[in-house]
């Protein structure tokens, strides 16, 4: 029977070699650094932080040149135009402000994920933790039925004992150590969890004593410190920003230009014919507004 017993105790001592050991703040660390879900939550910000700079859409400046016929007889007149097309002031300051409450949500849903990973790791500890407790507590109980074996085989031997009492103590001790073998593989089990959600190589065994978890008095919810109720809020923002956004973008679009161009040939000035070449240019600038006329889109 202490042949049986060992079995479990030789297959933990086998997985004791091949083991990687954390504390519980080298876990949470560990898994705060690298856990995909907090990885891909931290690209997220990064993207947000880097479409905030280019929140703010300044159109392509538009250079034409035209040459030829357009003002008089000659084929050499020509003209050099820049326009600049600009939206309504307004539609830049909301969509600034949309690309920072974006960037504002990435940082809430970080905070989010690692409350959710840690939280989900503090329960894979606090299973392992309890599990090897209660082996403990099993091998103690072991001990202490091994020993209330013997006794009754003395008593049993001396003619005091039942063969009945002796058969009960077998049959609970034999209870008593598939207890141990199923907690055994239950902790071995924890591990093998804990290596999957931490990503290493080997399982991973917690280097703490068990605790209790203490008791959590109830008390008022602060909605401002909840990461979650954050979340939303600054998810709802970004919805009455993006809102703002669509109904700026029905405001006109505003356009200035510049041009530059020859005037080549005879003008009246005063009365008096004057010849100007192609040495002579003339400038003047453009104004435009551009006006939506379909409003659905929008």
């Amino acid at each position: 029977m202490r042949h049986i017993f060992l079995i479990p105790m030789l297959l933990f001592t086998f997985v004791l070699q091949a083991q990687q050991v954390f504390t519980v703040s080298e876990a949470l660390a560990h898994v705060q650094k690298n856990h995909p879900s907090i990885r891909a939550a931290m690209l997220q910000q990064a993207q947000a932080e880097a479409l905030q700079i280019a929140a703010v859409d300044v159109p392509k400046t538009e250079l034409s040149v035209m040459k030829g016929q357009y003002n008089s007889a000659n084929k050499n007149d020509n003209n050099l135009t820049i326009t600049q097309t600009l939206p309504f002031p307004t539609l830049w300051h909301t969509q600034h402000k949309t690309a920072k409450a974006l960037t504002q949500v990435s940082e809430a849903q970080i905070k989010v994920q690692v409350n959710e990973i840690s939280a989900r790791l503090l329960f894979l500890i606090q299973q392992q933790l309890f599990f090897r407790s209660q082996q403990q507590l099993l091998f103690k109980q072991d001990s202490l039925f091994s020993q209330l074996v013997k006794a009754f085989e003395i008593r049993h031997l001396s003619g005091e004992g039942t063969l009945l009492e002796k058969t009960a103590i077998l049959s609970q001790h034999h209870e008593l150590k598939n207890m141990v073998i199923q907690n055994e593989v239950e902790i071995n089990s924890s591990a093998h969890q804990l290596q999957v959600f931490l990503q290493t190589e080997q399982p991973v065994f917690i280097n703490s004593p068990f605790e209790p978890l203490p008791t959590v008095e109830i008390s008022p919810i602060d909605l401002s410190k909840n990461p979650v109720a954050v979340l939303q809020s600054r998810k709802t923002q970004v919805a009455v920003m993006e809102h703002r956004v669509s109904r700026n973008s029905m405001l006109p679009d505003l356009s200035i230009g510049y041009f530059n161009q020859t005037l080549i040939g005879y003008q009246t000035i005063d009365g008096q014919d004057q010849y100007f070449d192609s040495s002579n240019r003339f400038h003047g600038f453009t104004v435009g507004i551009s006006v939506p006329l379909w409003f659905p889109g929008y």
